[in-house]
């Protein structure tokens, strides 16, 4: 039996919880989102000229933003799928 209070169990739950929520209609629209502020802030970058340096910094904040949010999500499911592997392992032991 797992113990629920296990942070590996818990990890598991959770990576597993995030794979479902990006599934879902709001896990859709928001990486949808994330994605197109991404691809605005490369756009702005392309059509801002050189010397605007505070605009130039404005869309690189938008771009590691949206890269943020993706590497968070992608961590939580990497995450779990390790913690749900060490848990198999430790049934099949």
């Amino acid at each position: 039996m797992l113990d629920p209070e296990d942070p590996l169990v818990h990890t598991a739950v959770l990576g597993r919880a995030v794979e479902d929520f990006l599934e879902s209609d709001v896990g859709k629209l928001l990486t949808g989102r994330f994605e197109e502020y991404a691809r605005q802030a490369v756009e702005g970058l392309k059509k801002t000229a050189p010397w605007r340096r505070q605009r130039i910094a404005q869309l690189q904040l938008q771009a590691r933003i949206a890269d943020e949010f993706a590497r968070i999500v992608v961590s939580a499911i990497r995450d779990g799928e390790a913690a749900t592997q060490l848990l198999e392992e430790e049934g099949e032991s």
